[in-house]
């Protein structure tokens, strides 16, 4: 036995002896490096290791949870004690459980955390070095180049004889640039987040940058209207993040979601199909369990436009007289809540010449601004954005400072195509989407 589970062990039982009706414990572990580059230098190294613990304490129908940052045995006793003698004080909720038993020992993707943590850090210097080589151009200036990575365990242990580990990792790299011409400046930025070192190192995220930046000159303003929209896949998997809010149990519950009351009811767009899954290897999401210690699943949201139901934790599905889904959401600093694992809208079939061949006048949406001020209860939003402009199935040039505005609903509604240009962009994967009649206020 691990002198840490002899531990842990030990801190339950003690729990049980204080009155306690269960005792939970979940621990996060991790390492992580960070490297920014400046004028083909180093500037910035930073490694890092901490571990947090959250100690959640049952009692009758109350539970409170004390969070400590060290594994010593008299610490998190009185964390134990802290706990309950908080419980007596919170309201109760009937509902409280928690995972039952059960093991595990898992790594996420074992093969790319291995060549992460093989690799050294001059390399992954050198491949900055590449990224700034690649973006650095005569009209170019440089504004950031950055490397991170991050290896991470959990741990989840109760009373009840649950006890499930995993590891994992993940890295990532960003670009940002601006191009000065003429009096003008342009930014670009490119990034991505990947469990693959090696999927990483093939992106040219340096001339990605260079190329947003570059078809941005000169951008103008259009004609307030209503407009055929492409709205590029980064774009496309923000609108649903935006979107997500109504796929949670717990909103929907409190009568916070777009769709509560409208399982089984067609709610958006008969091509639209969005699912979860938790169990899709080497994406962001992907894990064997979630942070009830429930063993993940795949979860279909939206199937051809009909809402089949949302995403549950175990608490929030004894509530609601649901079945959990898997998606317990936590950290060591919280109690569990409800959350999306790996969210996405599946590749279509169209390219993207297919959806500019039938535009006469319109829109390409590359950035939006302001998502944070969208209302995802009533579902309203008013988002500035700038991108490119199509005439007669090309791109004429650019704009900028227009804002696009309506509800998610009549957007997700107003679903004409599905690009096949799909990508997961952290835990949410999204490809191009063609909509009609997007309301642009501009000039």
């Amino acid at each position: 036995m691990r002198s840490e589970d002899k531990v842990l062990k030990e801190v339950m039982a003690y729990g049980l002896k204080q009155g306690a009706r269960d005792v939970e414990i979940y621990i996060e572990k991790s390492r992580s490096k960070n490297l920014e580059l400046r004028k083909g230098a180093l500037e910035k190294s930073e490694d890092a290791a901490s571990i947090g613990i959250g100690v959640r304490v049952l009692r009758g129908q109350k539970e409170a949870l004390v969070f400590r940052t060290s594994l010593e045995r008299e610490s998190l006793a009185k964390a134990v004690e802290e706990a309950f003698e908080m419980a007596a004080y919170l309201d109760e909720d009937p509902h409280l459980t928690l995972g039952e038993a059960g093991e595990y020992r898992g790594v996420q993707s074992p093969e790319e955390d291995a060549a992460m943590d093989g690799a050294s850090e001059e390399g992954k210097i050198q491949f900055l070095q590449g990224l700034e080589k690649e973006a650095n151009r005569k009209d170019v200036v440089l504004e950031g180049i950055s490397y991170s990575e991050e290896h991470y365990t959990h741990r989840i242990l109760n009373t009840r004889g649950l006890d499930k580990e995993e590891s994992g990792a993940w890295c990532g790299a960003s670009v940002s640039l601006a191009i000065q011409k003429k009096g003008v400046s342009e930014t670009g930025y490119s990034y991505l987040y990947t469990r693959s070192l090696e999927k990483l190192l093939e992106r040219k995220l340096g001339n990605e940058a260079y190329s947003r930046a570059r078809e941005m000159l000169g951008a103008g303003s259009v004609a307030t209207g209503k407009y055929p929209v492409i709205f590029h896949r980064e774009v496309s998997a923000s609108l649903l993040g935006l979107l997500a809010h109504s796929f949670s149990g717990e909103n929907l519950y409190k009568g916070k979601s777009l769709f509560t009351g409208k399982e089984g009811e067609k709610v958006l767009s008969d091509k639209l199909q969005i699912i979860d899954d938790g169990t899709m290897k080497g994406v962001l999401g992907a894990k064997a369990f979630d942070g009830d210690g429930t063993t993940v699943r795949r979860n279909t949201v939206i199937q051809d436009g009909v809402f089949l139901g949302g995403l549950y934790n175990l608490s929030m599905a004894a509530k609601t007289g649901k079945v959990t889904t898997g998606n317990s959401s936590r950290s060591f600093t919280s109690l569990p809540g409800v959350s999306r694992n790996s969210l996405f809208i599946p590749r279509g079939r169209e390219s993207k010449q297919d959806m500019l061949s039938v535009m006469t006048k319109g829109l390409i949406i590359r950035d939006l601004m302001g998502l944070h001020m969208a209302n995802p209860v009533t579902g309203e939003f008013s988002l500035g954005a700038s991108g490119l402009l199509v005439e007669n199935g090309k791109i004429r040039g650019s704009f900028r400072g227009v804002t696009v505005s309506g509800n998610l609903k009549d957007l997700f509604g107003s679903l004409e195509g599905i690009g096949r240009d799909f990508r997961f962009e952290t835990t949410l994967g999204a490809p191009s989407l063609f909509m009609k009649d997007v309301i642009i206020s501009g000039s």
